[in-house]
Parts: structure tokens; sequence; C-alpha cells
């Protein structure tokens, strides 16, 4: 018996809801074979292969969009948390400034937790949602079974566009360092964006699969944003919670794998600029949480080609207290900002720093118990056909060097430069 066919016959001894949102939760064994790729075109996803976690959303049972992450939390809270306890998954997420936001409610979610693997099915409407479902199902496994692309000849993977320039950002550098060292802030991050273009389209499911290869550390997840989707493996938790417990990753402080440890853990450079985004956190947490476990200092994760300065800080959630109220406490971090927030946002928007699309934003997911995990979208591209745009950032303090800071835009990069020239 097929997958369409046995999920028909389970849906048909189900007796249908005809409430305004409809979530049905089923344990499906029949899956647990079926091939789920990390990011698939058209569809909403979020791996972390280090926990064995693997989502996979199809079709949308409910869209939120919003101008600000407060508008979207009443909107959800109003929608879906005080009738649903289902545990139904929506994938979320918001640009850098925060103005762009959207959640959806999958229509069809595969979630496989190590080997197991349920089928979470959404509805929203008073009407039969089997019929729906079957739909939605049927077409998120035609999607998965689509053969890929055979692709020939050579393929060739060119730089063809820039911003800012090599020159404007070295100039940008000294300008932040002059206002640094005046005083005025203590950091902030500066980024650079560089488009490529491929001889053959570029294909969101081969990369997917290979930035969880490349990256079992990260978040790697995929965002449909029209007939484009955004691809990331982001080493950054923002905030994951569990029940009362939440989770934070000071992430800042970058070098090349080949430089010795000891040589990162012992730069005061890195460690000024890895202190900064640590008490931020901590004070932005400190008064939502019964408790709250500060490392007393960082420690290394290495990723791919490089290594980070890593501090996770762990609470108890005091109560009253949600993952969606946490979320702008915490950002942007300085690890994508700067410090202060209000003078490191003045300086980026007079050096005419422009954050295309949700680079540096936030995405993850939240269930209607209050679970959830949120990423800051870094190590990202946003895929079009043959194009690419690519961004990263460097965290500038008062030792910065321009050259420096560029060179280590250039590693950040690399991650997903390689991936995209070698899938």
């Amino acid at each position: 018996m097929g997958l369409l066919d046995h999920l028909s016959q389970r849906l048909s001894r189900i007796a249908p809801s005809t409430g305004p949102l409809q979530t049905l939760v089923l344990a499906m064994p029949e899956l647990d074979a079926l091939p789920l790729p990390a990011v698939l075109q058209g569809g909403w996803s979020w791996n972390r292969p280090s926990e064995g976690l693997h989502m996979l959303g199809w079709g949308e049972a409910l869209s939120l969009y919003a101008d600000s992450l407060a508008d979207l939390s009443l909107r959800i809270k109003e929608k879906l948390l005080p009738t649903d306890k289902s545990g139904a998954r929506l994938f979320l997420g918001h640009s850098f400034d925060g103005n762009d936001v959207r959640a959806v409610l999958p229509a069809v979610l595969l979630r496989r937790q190590e080997d197991r693997t349920e089928l979470i099915l959404s509805h929203a409407g008073r009407d039969d949602p089997q019929p729906f479902w079957l739909r939605q199902f049927s077409e998120l496994l035609e999607a998965i079974h689509k053969p890929q692309a055979e692709e020939e000849g050579p393929i060739s993977v060119s730089r063809h566009q820039e911003m800012p320039t090599r020159e404007e950002y070295l100039r940008r550098v000294a300008a932040a360092v002059r206002d640094i060292r005046r005083g005025t802030l203590s950091k902030v991050v500066l980024s650079r964006q560089v488009t490529l273009r491929r001889s053959q389209p570029f294909d969101a499911r081969r990369l997917g699969d290979a930035l969880v290869q490349r990256y079992p550390t990260c978040a790697v997840f995929g965002v449909p944003f029209g007939q484009r989707m955004l691809l990331a493996a982001s080493p950054e938790r923002l905030i994951s919670r569990r029940g009362d417990f939440i989770e934070s990753h000071a992430l800042a402080g970058t070098a090349p794998t080949e430089l010795a440890a000891h040589a990162l853990m012992n730069n005061l450079k890195e460690r000024q600029e890895h202190a900064i985004v640590v008490d931020w956190i901590a004070a932005a947490l400190k008064g939502h949480c019964l408790a709250l476990d500060v490392p007393s200092g960082p420690r290394l994760l290495p990723v791919g080609a490089l290594q980070h300065l890593q501090t996770p800080i762990r609470g108890r959630l005091a109560p009253g207290s949600s993952l969606l109220e946490m979320i702008p406490r915490l950002h942007p971090t300085p690890a994508v900002a700067g410090a202060p927030l209000a003078e490191a946002r003045r300086l980026l928007t007079r050096l005419g720093e422009a954050r295309r699309h949700w680079y540096s934003g936030v995405y993850g997911w939240l269930d209607t118990n209050g679970d959830g995990d949120m990423a800051v979208v870094l190590r990202c591209a946003l895929l079009d056909g043959h194009q690419a745009e690519l961004s990263a950032g460097a965290g500038i303090v008062a030792a910065s060097e321009p050259e420096a800071e560029f060179a280590e835009t250039e590693l950040k990069l690399r991650a997903m430069l390689e991936t995209l020239q070698a899938a």
C-alpha cells in the first residue's frame, strides 16, 4: 500500500473536526524510511543534525504577516495559542530590522527525531480538512520523489557583484574604528554581500543536503520567498525553549581552524568582542529568568573551516514569560549589530549599511505549547535560478584593522561559497 493510500485510510477512521483551526498529529512508522531532504524547493524546513531533528513543511494552512514581531506575537496568540495545545509547529522569521515578519503553519509537516517520523496536519477553516490534507501530502510526496536534474558538462560559478566594494568596505571599517575610539560606541558589525552566477541553476535540495553533511552542528534551514529560496547553515542559536528552560548562545570571535586554538582563546580583540555579546545576552535574560547560568569563559566551536568563541547561556524562564516575548529582547545582539544598540544602528545608517532579505534576522520554529528554537540567519544564500546572493559580516571594535576585518568576511563567505561551488 502506498503512503497516500495509507494516510487516506487513517483519515477515514477519524471524525472530521469543525473548529476554526484543525490539527492532527499522527505517528506513522511507514514514513521512517522516506528520504527527508534538508531543504525542498517551495517548502519550509529546519534541521539540527547534531540533535537528530529534521522538519519539512509543505503548503500553508495559515500565513501571518506583520510589520513587527510584537504585532505577529499578538496575532499568533489570538489565532493559535489559547485554543490549540496539540503541538502544531509554525515556522517564523523576520529581517534584521524587524519590519518584515512572517509566520507559516504548514498544511503538512514531517517531523523526524532520530529515526522516528510523525506527520502533523493542519487546516484553518470549518470545512472538511481531509481532502485538503490528502492533496497537500500528495504534492509533498511528488516533490520528494521528483528526480533531480542531471547536470551536464563543466559547471562554473563566478562572482558577479560585491556590495560594498572592497575599497568601500575598508573605508567603512576605518570610519567605524574612529568612532569607537572616540567613545561613541564599543562595537559595530559591518557586512558585505556577494552575488554569484552559475552556468546551471542552483539546486536548493542538493545544496541543503550538502550543508547538513558539512555543518552538522549548525541549524540548516530553507525558507521560500516566491520562486527564490533562502538557505542557511547558522552556527548561532538566538534562543530555544524546552518547558521552563531556555538556552542562548553568545557567538563572536572567529578564526580559521588552522590557527592554534589557544591563539583564538587568548586574542584580546576577539575576547573583547565576545564579552560584549555575553554581557548583552545575560542582561536581556536576567530579568526574565528565575535562574541564569553564565559560564566564566567561552569555549571553541569548530564550524567547517572556521572556529568561533561560543558561550552557552542557560536559564529557567520565569512564569509569564514566553519565547515570543524574548526574541525582540535578544535580537539584534551585538554579534550582528553592535553595542550600544541605538548608537550602532545610527552608525550603520550613516555608513550606508544595508541588510538584504533576512540576512542577520531571525528564523526558527514555535509550537503551540510554547516550545521552540530560533537561530540568527547567518552563513546564508538567497538562490534565484542561476544567481545566488551571499552575505557575511565582521564585528568592529577599537582594535580592528580594516584588512583583517575584510579577510574575516571572506572566511565567513567561504563556508557557503565552497558548498555552492561543490554541490
